[in-house]
């Protein structure tokens, strides 16, 4: 009876801890358009463990997908089987991904999420990372390019529209050293241990602000016109992502700054409305 009650406990603890390792989905955070959030993780500090570094990646798989993302000459669209995840690879030593649903299956228009979590001593630098699986579709054939119920490596998506996950990357940094720039727009994150994507530029109706840090942000997002006036503020207070859609449709033409700021710390982007 004892033993029993013993394994019994074991077994409970080991689910409280399974299910304490994986990840919250949340489509809410996916910004309209995407696939998944954030597609650049803010930097791991090599060598500190407190706090350990803890983000999470979600990500909805697509319904369809078009051949022409695959090459093919023409337009058709594919209804999505199911993906399957076997692993995410490219990560640095000590850092670990677990994935929610834990199968690793996911049927088309589901979502799902993976979490990042770890402390590393490896080398500062990117660390590019992939996420390994097949996805599985079907619809008429074409031939050539595809044969009806096809399935494919989710390598062979890489770089193109039908890929979830975008192009997914993590910098590993010296204890001090400010995280990388985005790519997006024209940003300055030396302030924060964070990425902030600015975008589309120039925006037409929405501008979105995607922000994803490891320090806590407690703060203002502001927008001023050439004039130095604010046309648009609101307050934050966040560790790891967050995406704020600001209707610019009663913005004149013209260009702005945003200004991402929480007391000495600042991060400015400049883009135009058109």
């Amino acid at each position: 009876m004892k033993k029993l009650l013993f394994y019994a406990i074991i077994t409970i603890a080991a689910m409280i801890q399974a299910d304490a390792q994986t990840c919250t989905i949340d489509t809410t955070l996916i910004p309209a358009g995407k696939f998944s959030f954030p597609d650049t993780l803010p930097c791991v500090v090599r060598t500190v463990t407190n706090p350990i570094y803890d983000q999470t990646v979600q990500f909805k798989i697509p319904r369809t997908i078009n051949a022409q993302d695959f090459g093919a000459p023409i337009s058709l669209i594919f209804t999505v089987d199911s993906m399957v995840i076997t692993g995410v690879s490219g990560l640095p030593t000590g850092m670990t991904a677990v994935y929610n649903p834990s199968s690793g299956v996911f049927y088309g228009g589901s979502a799902g999420c993976f979490r990042v979590s770890g402390t590393t001593n490896d080398p500062a630098g990117p660390y590019p990372i992939s996420v390994q699986g097949t996805i599985t579709v079907h619809g008429n054939p074409i031939p050539t390019f595809f044969d009806g119920d096809t399935t494919i490596d989710l390598s062979a998506l890489s770089g193109l529209g039908a890929n979830p996950f975008g192009a997914l990357s993590l910098d590993v940094i010296n204890p001090g050293d400010p995280c990388r720039p985005s790519s997006v727009g024209i940003n300055d994150v030396k302030s924060f241990n964070a990425i902030i994507k600015v975008y589309p530029v120039p925006a037409i109706n929405v501008l979105n602000v995607d922000i994803n840090t490891v320090d806590r942000i407690n703060g203002d997002v502001i927008v001023y016109d050439v004039m130095g006036r604010k046309s648009f503020i609101q307050k934050i207070d966040l560790i790891g992502t967050q995406s704020i859609a600001i209707d610019v449709t009663s913005f004149a033409s013209g260009v702005y700054t945003l200004i991402v700021t929480d007391g000495n710390k600042k991060f400015a982007s400049q883009f135009s409305v058109k």
